[in-house]
């Protein structure tokens, strides 16, 4: 891998806020030594503000946020029903008898 390849794989994250202090300074002395890579680092991020935009903004009031968080609750606690446990057990004696 190259020092480029390197720095690259860490633009994501930098521009995530993720990377440990020290990788910061790394990666921001190593993007102000070559002016390509720091063109590339301010697309990228230009690109993300871009895609940002584009995702509409999602509130929900109590009383629908309650619904959903109940709807919710219900779906999980029909996939976490006793008789789930019942058909795995059937299903694994019968792949158990297959091979």
């Amino acid at each position: 891998m190259t020092e480029l390849d390197f720095y690259r794989s860490k633009i994501q994250a930098y521009l995530d806020g993720i990377l440990k202090p020290v990788e910061v300074s790394e990666f921001e002395a190593y993007a102000l030594t070559h002016h390509s890579f720091m063109t590339e680092v301010k697309q990228r991020q230009k690109d993300l503000l871009e895609l940002q935009e584009l995702i509409p903004e999602f509130k929900l009031d109590k009383e629908k946020y309650e619904e959903l968080s109940n709807e919710v609750v219900m779906v999980m606690k029909d996939i976490i029903k006793p008789e789930s446990k019942k058909i795995t057990s059937k299903l694994s004696f019968f792949f158990k008898e297959i091979f």
